[in-house]
């Protein structure tokens, strides 16, 4: 009987961040990934980042109010 190999995680990248985030989803068929949080001030904060040379490079950002 053959073994199923176990579901491994790899990191990439990390990156710090100044809001509580609550959900990443990463953009199927590209290097993007959707970041949804809040602020300290219970504003909301939506960025999708790009993976580009290794580094999380920010593409774009909306404040949520």
């Amino acid at each position: 009987m053959e073994s199923l190999e176990k579901a491994q995680i790899i990191t990439h990248v990390e990156k710090s961040l100044n809001y509580t985030v609550f959900g990443v989803r990463w953009l199927p068929c590209s290097a993007k990934v959707v970041v949804l949080g809040s602020h300290p001030k219970d504003t909301g904060a939506l960025q999708v980042y790009e993976l580009s040379k290794g580094e999380l490079k920010l593409v774009l950002e909306v404040c949520l109010n």
